[in-house]
């Protein structure tokens, strides 16, 4: 699929529409790459319900991303996945609670978590719409 989008720049049709099966990983790869974004998820849910992490800044990152890749999405549906994508291919669950909460980084005040959120969200989503390739996860922006 990574081919095929570099050497067109488009999504194949088939794989970008019905891309549920891509949940429980059916390629090979490493064994924590097979389980898909449930394990991330659910550590995430429960360092919040332990309130080790707040909501703020796992819920403004996603947003984000699922808006700002969404409004892509309605305008060229033929180069640009659908919303839903991001979330269940790579590592973007991984990032919003496990990388934008970090302890030393994140900021302190509710206010900031949202803008900071905000801030990695549009790093994300501007990142895959400048690539030629769809990134996966949360890379630094790279055009």
């Amino acid at each position: 699929m990574k081919t095929a989008v570099m050497l067109t720049g488009h999504l194949p049709r088939s794989r970008h529409q019905w891309f549920w099966p891509l949940l429980p990983r059916q390629h090979g790869g490493l064994p924590w790459r097979s389980l898909g974004p449930g394990p991330a998820l659910l550590g995430g849910l429960f360092l919040i319900f332990k309130k080790v992490i707040s909501w703020h800044t796992p819920v403004s990152f996603l947003g984000t991303v699922i808006v700002l890749s969404g409004i892509f999405w309605v305008v060229d549906p033929s180069k640009y996945p659908n919303p839903l994508f991001h979330l269940v291919t790579g590592g973007l669950i991984l990032g919003a609670f496990f990388m934008a909460t970090d302890m030393v980084t994140s900021p302190v005040t509710q206010r900031g978590m949202l803008i900071f959120g905000f801030g990695c969200g549009l790093l994300t989503s501007s990142s895959s719409v400048c690539s030629a390739v769809i990134l996966r996860g949360s890379p630094l922006l790279s055009c």
